[in-house]
């Protein structure tokens, strides 16, 4: 997945379609370093 330009401060996933399980984030921004992010995922 990924998103091209956030306009807001917030921004929501939906990540219903993906499995259980461990993935990783990552988040890019003009002048700041990268930042990746692990999120366990569990589904009910």
């Amino acid at each position: 997945m990924q998103i091209d330009e956030v306009l807001q401060n917030t921004q929501s996933l939906i990540l219903d379609r993906y499995a259980g399980g461990m993935y990783f984030v990552k988040l890019k921004s003009a002048g700041l370093p990268d930042v990746r992010k692990r999120v366990g995922l569990t589904i009910v």
